[in-house]
């Protein structure tokens, strides 16, 4: 039983590892492009804000995925 829990909490390791990398690679980058992109073509604000308050969730979830590793870490 012991092995069993030891593989679940490192696949879980991996698997979040995998998410904070592609938040931080692939959904961080493409946001801010689009916040960029919606300045200089002079978007309503109200668009750059919604890509803003989205920046903000992905970087709560980045702090929310290191916290659930740190446990994960913690298990092992």
């Amino acid at each position: 039983m012991v092995v069993k829990s030891k593989d679940y909490i490192l696949q879980a390791l991996a698997a979040t590892r995998k998410r904070i990398e592609g938040i931080k690679t692939f959904h961080i980058p493409v946001v801010k492009r689009t916040i960029e992109e919606y300045e200089k073509a002079g978007a309503d604000q109200h668009f750059i804000d919604q890509q803003k308050q989205q920046l903000l969730k992905l970087y709560a979830m980045i702090g929310e995925l290191e916290s659930k590793t740190e446990r994960l870490r913690n298990r092992l």
